[in-house]
């Protein structure tokens, strides 16, 4: 038999290794080229998240000494809420005293000799209180009681007593009873 030499083949193999070569030489550049440059990108990110980081952690340190430094006034603001929460607290359950006293304190004014011994008032208005007069002015007293203008003020109004008073005979205490009506500060 004849034995041939297939010279194209030859090539061809020897051709499949060089080329081979050539390809694994081309992926390893490529590979070490991309690796390069992902490490270059990790060295920046690095770098940008470690200066990051410093500022931020400087921030924080300014924040908390500001923060600390604050802590004494925010603790008066905060007493200083509390106090205004326990004034509007004690304005809606205050009784309106002084209106309520002047208002009897002008009725007074009217007669002479007349004098307000006691006068108290709770939440809802009702009412006590005890004037003192002499017997001369009984009478206008009783006129300024049986007034109009006066009893407006009230819902309900009654004398208690009458009583006179122990060491002088020609003075008076009269206790009254009642309920004013809803007055405001200007209505007077």
């Amino acid at each position: 038999m004849k034995s041939y030499i297939n010279l194209f083949n030859y090539y061809r193999q020897e051709f499949n290794k060089v080329s081979i070569y050539i390809l694994i030489k081309h992926y390893f550049i490529y590979t070490t080229t991309i690796a390069g440059v992902f490490m270059i990108v990790l060295i920046v990110l690095q770098f940008f998240l470690f200066y990051r980081i410093n500022y931020l952690n400087k921030e924080n340190k300014t924040l908390k000494e500001n923060y600390s430094a604050k802590k004494p006034l925010q603790e008066k603001i905060k007493i200083l809420v509390e106090k205004k929460q326990e004034i509007e607290n004690f304005l809606k359950e205050d009784a309106n005293f002084f209106t309520y006293y002047r208002l009897m304190d002008q009725f007074i004014t009217n007669s002479k000799s007349a004098v307000l011994v006691h006068f108290s008032l709770d939440n809802e208005q009702k009412t006590t209180f005890v004037i003192q007069v002499d017997k001369e002015d009984l009478e206008s007293l009783y006129n300024s009681i049986e007034n109009d203008s006066f009893l407006e003020k009230f819902i309900s109004l009654r004398v208690l007593d009458v009583v006179p008073i122990e060491n002088d005979k020609n003075q008076y205490k009269f206790s009254f009873e009642g309920k004013f009506k809803q007055i405001n500060e200007t209505s007077i």
